[in-house]
């Protein structure tokens, strides 16, 4: 079952709990959730396989706006906005994946302390007082994402993978990992083709063993040494630091368009082709554009290297006059102009 939520702003007197199995909350067009005026959680999720996508939650720099609470599991945060809040992202129990956040403005963004397997993807952390993401739950995969601006970036207390994920200006620590255990050559926390760069100090390991190779420092690095803030006991790999930093490059190509007119008020659908070029997995947001103006978009996720189409729709209608001229954009190349000629229905 899918409840869709209406654009508007939603000031709720007490907690939203979501404890129906598999149901989706989608916001298509956007909607404001408010803190709440006698509690300190905005939504609370208490089922298994729930969905929350494209919400913004504003707080008042209190209480979480999501708790994932116990009878949670396989739950699915994708597309919110989450600003000013202690708390950003509470998982107690079970798994979840989220995609597409943006959290700002927090004490800790994103707090996973649920059972295991959960996934941080494409996600963006700024401004965190305390802990951009903190991970105390097994087999954690942080990818894509960007931390900035927090006290400590990431704080890892169990397995986690951290692959293409930025940590920036970080006042203490950029990722800090503590109490994990393991050896090396297969160590329980792995950082790979992630940048790490402008922290106070980019990794701090204490009792756990850490393989950090093929990472952006800011600048080519070699065996991080032991001193007061690098703990001699702990044992790390990052001898082979990248040259460059990783980044997505998402090429658009000229779309193929109707080559005869279409009829007005008959929707049209283009499908671009889009060529992740870079170095680095990404979630983007792929626009159709006329006269400066979006029309439509899609998201879009790709691996590097990885190309895909993605849909787009446009109906022409009594404000066009006789053509549309598009343009497809992604966040960093467009489309050349192409022309969709307009003909009118026929009158009987």
């Amino acid at each position: 079952d899918t409840v869709v939520v209406e654009p508007g702003t939603y000031e709720e007197r007490s907690t939203v709990v979501i404890d129906t199995e598999g149901v989706t909350i989608d916001a298509p067009e956007g909607a404001e959730v408010k803190s709440p005026r006698t509690d300190d959680t905005a939504l609370q999720i208490a089922a298994e396989g729930v969905e929350v996508t494209g919400l913004t939650l504003e707080g008042d720099d209190s209480g979480t706006a999501v708790e994932l609470a116990a009878g949670s599991d396989e739950v699915t945060l994708s597309s919110l906005r989450i600003e000013a809040w202690a708390t950003g992202v509470a998982e107690a129990a079970g798994s979840s994946t989220s995609i597409g956040l943006e959290v700002v403005d927090v004490e800790t963004g994103v707090a996973l302390d649920g059972d295991e397997d959960s996934t941080v993807r494409f996600t963006r952390v700024a401004r965190a007082d305390e802990t951009g993401i903190l991970v105390a739950s097994d087999g954690t995969d942080i990818v894509g994402s960007t931390v900035t601006d927090a006290r400590v970036g990431v704080d890892v207390e169990n397995e986690t993978s951290i692959e293409e994920t930025v940590v920036r200006n970080a006042d203490d620590v950029g990722v800090r990992v503590t109490d994990v255990g393991g050896d090396l050559p297969a160590p329980p926390v792995n950082i790979t083709n992630s940048a790490l760069e402008s922290n106070d100090l980019s990794l701090l390991v204490e009792d756990s063993a850490v393989d950090a190779n093929q990472n952006w420092w800011g600048q080519p690095i070699e065996q991080p040494q032991p001193n007061e803030q690098f703990v001699e006991r702990s044992s790390v790999a990052a001898d082979d630091p990248l040259d460059s930093r990783p980044e997505s490059d998402f090429s658009v190509s000229d779309p193929d368009l109707p080559a005869s007119a279409v009829l007005r008020g008959e929707e049209v659908t283009i499908e671009p082709e889009i060529e992740n070029e870079g170095t680095r997995s990404d979630l983007q947001l792929i626009e159709l554009v006329e006269g400066g103006t979006v029309i439509d978009d899609a998201e879009l996720e790709l691996d590097a290297g990885e190309a895909d189409t993605v849909a787009l729709t446009v109906t022409p209608d009594a404000t066009d006059g006789d053509e549309l001229n598009l343009t497809v954009r992604s966040l960093d190349d467009e489309s050349g102009e192409e022309t969709i000629a307009i003909d009118d229905p026929a009158a009987f």
